[in-house]
């Protein structure tokens, strides 16, 4: 439990920095997400503080913006 309440006293510190845009757990506990800005250099250096103890699935996202870009590139 000590493990796992300083983990969260983590993620809620880097929740009010702004670092973590986003972040929620499932009622189970055994699933949740995270929504940040960070690039996949900074991602990995965070992740790999919490290992081995919970494990990650990263998905990187584009804005809407960023998409937008993308399918015009492929236009031309």
């Amino acid at each position: 439990m000590k493990l796992i309440i300083s983990m969260a006293e983590r993620v809620k510190k880097d929740v009010e920095s702004g670092d973590t845009k986003m972040w929620g757990i499932s009622a189970g506990g055994g699933h949740g997400f995270s929504v940040t800005e960070n690039n996949p250099k900074e991602i990995y250096a965070v992740l790999s503080t919490y290992t081995p103890y919970i494990q990650f699935d990263v998905q990187p996202m584009l804005s809407v913006d960023e998409m937008i870009d993308v399918m015009k590139g492929l236009q031309k």
